[in-house]
């Protein structure tokens, strides 16, 4: 497959896709477009639009594609209800203004293909503006989303990561030539505000906690997916909870569980560990300081692949972190109560003073945390 590279077209956007008609499937050609650019001659298509528009299928976003994340990747899966036509279709897209815009929506597959292995690209108008306000494009091991404010001076904002998996090699023939990772870039008319480039999810929202939360935040809350911006449960626990503070309950169960990973029976084994991948940030925690000569080599192999699947810190970035500001503030934000609870209390004993924090539920939590940025800024 080729790529079409346009260098320049002059207007505030981001992405394009090209679909190419190959054989007996349609293949998404990425145009590569640099997120300043954008497409002209959309006035000639108002007329058209404005007919279909009349008809057009209303969609939120969650209703299109899922974000989300079990360790270092997020994960991006087609989430179109089924009887969604393959293609290019016009819709009415709800969740990214006050009220629904118009958005072409292209998604398909290679026929034959693992119905993950998808291309999919979302194009999003605001009313009486030519230029995309929200773009967000997938390919096999790699995606980008950009999207820009209403308000002027616009602001830019473009998430990307990039693979090279096996997927990526099946769609276009080849693997991705780019360096794997996670990329964020804010600019505002010419002016770059941030750029940043990690290794995966977890070092951008751990090495920059601020910068991704204040700039990815509206976006990802925006598809559904602002989760991704607060450390893991599993991440948070180790930087505000100990083995020590772990109920009873749960120290005899993770036990239980640790005398079953050495059963006769593979099954038994097998099943055991998926016990223990089911207790989350507890059973991190209560393996963390076992010692190795305890523990047979069967139950020390399964208990390493647990804690690299929940994401395990070193103890160098647990001490790294566990004294970041930022961190601590986006661990308020983590979707269990216990751990924002230590959350608050390892952020006052790192302060040194106490916080005025009224916030309960999760949600009075997420929304109180910009302010609470901003305040301890000052």
């Amino acid at each position: 497959m080729r790529y079409l590279v346009i260098k320049s077209l002059g207007v505030t956007a981001a992405l394009l896709t090209v679909v190419v008609t190959i054989g007996n499937w349609a293949e998404a050609a990425p145009a590569i477009v640099r997120p300043e650019m954008a497409i002209r001659g959309r006035a000639g298509q108002r007329q058209a639009e404005g007919d279909l528009a009349q008809n057009a299928r209303e969609l939120k976003v969650s209703e299109i594609v899922s974000l989300s994340s079990t360790g270092e990747t997020i994960e991006v899966a087609a989430a179109l209800p089924q009887d969604f036509p393959r293609g290019n279709n016009l819709v009415r897209l709800i969740g990214l203004d006050e009220k629904p815009g118009l958005a072409y929506v292209n998604h398909g597959k290679r026929s034959g293909d693992d119905e993950n292995i998808f291309f999919m690209s979302v194009t999003y108008y605001r009313d009486r503006v030519a230029t995309p306000a929200f773009v967000l494009q997938v390919q096999p091991g790699t995606f980008s989303i950009t999207s820009t404010t209403a308000d002027l001076p616009q602001r830019i904002v473009t998430l990307t990561q990039r693979g090279t998996g096996e997927a990526r090699k099946r769609m276009i023939g080849v693997a991705d030539s780019g360096k794997p990772g996670l990329t964020l870039e804010v600019k505002e008319d010419t002016k770059v505000l941030c750029s940043l480039e990690t290794a995966n999810l977890r070092v951008m929202r751990l090495n920059h906690a601020k910068d991704f939360y204040t700039h990815a935040r509206p976006m990802l809350k925006a598809l559904g997916a602002e989760v991704l911006v607060y450390p893991s449960p599993a991440e948070s626990a180790q930087l505000v909870m100990s083995p020590a503070k772990l109920e009873a309950k749960d120290v005899e169960r993770v036990k239980t569980i640790l005398a079953k990973l050495d059963a006769d029976s593979a099954d038994e084994r097998d099943a055991a560990s998926k016990e223990l991948v089911a207790t989350g940030w507890r059973g991190l925690l209560y393996t963390a300081n076992l010692e190795k000569k305890a523990l047979t080599v069967e139950q020390a192999l399964r208990v390493k692949a647990f804690r690299d699947e929940l994401g395990g810190l070193t103890d160098e970035e647990i001490a790294k972190y566990r004294s970041s500001q930022d961190v601590l503030v986006n661990c308020l934000g983590v979707d269990d109560d216990a751990l924002a609870a230590a959350a608050l209390v390892q952020l006052e004993t790192l302060l040194g003073r106490k916080i005025e924090w009224s916030a309960v539920t999760l949600v009075e939590r997420r929304a109180a945390i910009e302010k609470l940025h901003e305040t301890l800024r000052k």
